[in-house]
């Protein structure tokens, strides 16, 4: 990566299972590349590091994924809980001896990705309503089940709270706050979605017994709330 990726590399380290000593044998091994500095979209450097770990991967028999960021990502108030929780685990593969930056998640951090969340519902609200016009039921099923899980994390970051994902996500989100009783079945349609680990999003989503349209009216709820209740104005 030094030699061949455009960017000047300040850490690289291995996180996640790896990391936490929890791998599986098929698990694959996660190594954090942080650079000076990257374009907004990361590329194409984040695209030649991959092409780099997938020949190492080949030629070696263990599957390396890497996951490109860079020094402005770490700044309070662009962090990602997913980026902070890969530094808290992290073990320093480069340079040797020289420390992983570990910073917190801090409630400028959680307003940052609670936009970013709630951006993201909006346009499934819209994708939503044209794919039930247009008959594609599954597929509106799936991102409003999505957009439900979005939601629920983006609650759940206003406390600070970034470990829960997929369906662990909507069931804390349940257990921790008083919901109108309509919501209760359908945060627990989306956290069985994900199967009986919790963490298959891959699975078919089935259509739920309530109707898309109840769905969707919980998902829209949700985000209001959330701007309405525990984002101050500026940063809606």
């Amino acid at each position: 990566v030094r030699t061949h990726v455009p960017a000047r590399l300040q850490n690289a380290a291995v996180f996640g299972s790896t990391a936490r000593a929890e791998a599986a044998p098929s698990s694959d091994v996660d190594v954090l590349l942080i650079f000076r500095r990257l374009p907004p979209d990361r590329e194409p450097h984040a695209s030649m590091a991959e092409d780099i770990a997938a020949r190492l991967s080949q030629e070696r028999g263990v599957a390396v994924e890497p996951w490109s960021v860079s020094l402005p990502d770490l700044r309070r108030g662009r962090r990602t809980p997913m980026l902070v929780d890969a530094l808290a685990d992290a073990l320093p593969l480069w340079p040797v001896g020289l420390a992983i930056p570990r910073p917190p998640f801090t409630t400028d951090d959680a307003r940052f990705c609670v936009r970013m969340l709630l951006a993201r519902i909006g346009e499934g609200g819209r994708e939503v309503a044209w794919l039930l016009r247009s008959g594609y039921h599954d597929a509106a099923a799936r991102r409003m089940r999505d957009d439900l899980v979005r939601g629920c994390i983006a609650a759940l970051l206003l406390r600070l709270d970034t470990r829960p994902r997929r369906a662990q996500a909507v069931r804390v989100f349940a257990a921790s706050t008083k919901v109108p009783r309509g919501w209760q079945p359908v945060l627990a349609w989306a956290a069985a979605s994900f199967g009986p680990e919790g963490s298959d999003d891959q699975r078919e989503v089935a259509i739920p017994p309530f109707g898309l349209l109840a769905g969707a009216r919980v998902v829209g709820a949700l985000s209001h709330r959330i701007r309405r209740e525990t984002l101050p104005p500026r940063a809606v």
